[in-house]
């Protein structure tokens, strides 16, 4: 603006022309705005998407670990299992007798990797710090919930997704077979 008033002087513009120059100025300044808004929603989205690719692959690795240490249970249970069902117990019984250990084993793991993923933030982060740059060492405590509330979600779904396996094991083979 103080452009246009300084040629306004230097050329003695009409106010037509003057006008018009304010106008050209508003839409380079609106131009310039509209451009660093969508520079800082690309950033915005690609932070996003990452942000979301690594909670894909974080839980997609807990699935795994989950799902395989729960079969491995299964798999070596095999005999104990089948006694079980050949006792009498229902499907629903036999699934929470192997889905309470599960849970339990879930809960303490979870504790236990609280613990040591902090002490292991904590010495990553001051490692990395130096004298000119800090990094912030708090950790919410909203955090830790949301990571056990996952674990535990996790855990619920591969339970779930594990009973078919329960409930299709064949007592007569898996008796019949030797240790």
């Amino acid at each position: 603006i103080l452009n246009v008033e300084k040629a306004r002087f230097d050329k003695m513009l009409s106010s037509a022309e003057i006008a018009a120059d304010k106008d050209r100025l508003r839409a380079a300044y609106a131009l310039t705005i509209s451009a660093m808004l969508w520079r800082a929603l690309a950033r915005l989205g690609s932070s996003v998407i990452k942000r979301s690719a690594w909670l894909a692959a974080a839980g997609a690795l807990a699935f795994v670990v989950l799902y395989n240490l729960t079969n491995i249970n299964i798999t070596e249970r095999l005999r104990e299992i089948a006694t079980i069902k050949v006792l009498g117990f229902r499907d629903q019984e036999v699934a929470s007798y192997v889905y309470r250990e599960n849970v339990f084993l879930t809960i303490v793991g979870s504790l236990v990797g609280l613990v040591l993923g902090f002490s292991l933030h904590l010495f990553v982060i001051r490692t990395m710090e130096i004298d000119t740059m800090m990094f912030g060492r708090n950790i919410h405590v909203l955090s830790f919930l949301y990571s056990m509330v996952l674990t535990m979600a996790f855990s619920v779904f591969v339970n779930l997704f594990m009973s078919k396996k329960l409930q299709n094991i064949d007592m007569a083979a898996s008796l019949k077979s030797v240790e």
